[in-house]
């Protein structure tokens, strides 16, 4: 019995590290960094003057 949870665990292990392995290639792609647009909001809980000036 011991020796068939060894090659279980050898199997499992192996398997896991060719996933691991999988997922890291891949072509990577140039990112035009000059079209990037930023979203961002805020949330106001309380009356702050910085918050209400509108720009």
């Amino acid at each position: 019995m011991n020796k068939k949870m060894r090659a279980l665990a050898a199997g499992i292990a192996l398997t896991l590290s060719l996933g691991l392995l999988a997922g890291c290639g891949g072509e990577k792609k140039a990112a035009d960094n000059s079209k990037k647009v930023v979203n961002l909001g805020i949330v106001q809980l309380i009356r702050q003057a910085a918050f209400d000036r509108p720009y």
